[in-house]
């Protein structure tokens, strides 16, 4: 964990969470996971092919993020190599979600 310094609120702390470059793709899969959640809560459904703004929105949010924890430079990573994989963890995830509602 990074330096704790002051939170969002009064009296709250917060930390970075530095993780190993070399799971970078493990970052960016849960944070698929972590959209697919929010897209599923908000709008009750599974992505599809009308839904193509929302994978490049989270995407660049989420890598971003990854890159951050992950102590990543712009020039270490090829951004659009990754997305697809992205993607499709997000996709099926919120079939998967989708499915198990009640």
């Amino acid at each position: 964990m990074g330096e704790w310094g002051p939170g969002e609120n009064s009296g709250e702390h917060e930390a970075l969470l530095n993780v190993s470059h070399k799971q970078l793709d493990d970052v960016l899969r849960r944070l698929a996971i972590g959209s697919a959640s929010v897209f599923v809560d908000r709008f009750g459904k599974a992505i599809d092919s009308d839904d193509v703004d929302w994978d490049s929105t989270e995407y660049a949010y989420d890598f971003n993020w990854a890159m951050k924890c992950c102590n990543l430079n712009w020039s270490d990573v090829d951004k659009n190599a990754h997305f697809d994989a992205y993607a499709k963890v997000m996709h099926e995830e919120t079939l998967r979600l989708v499915q198990e509602r009640p």
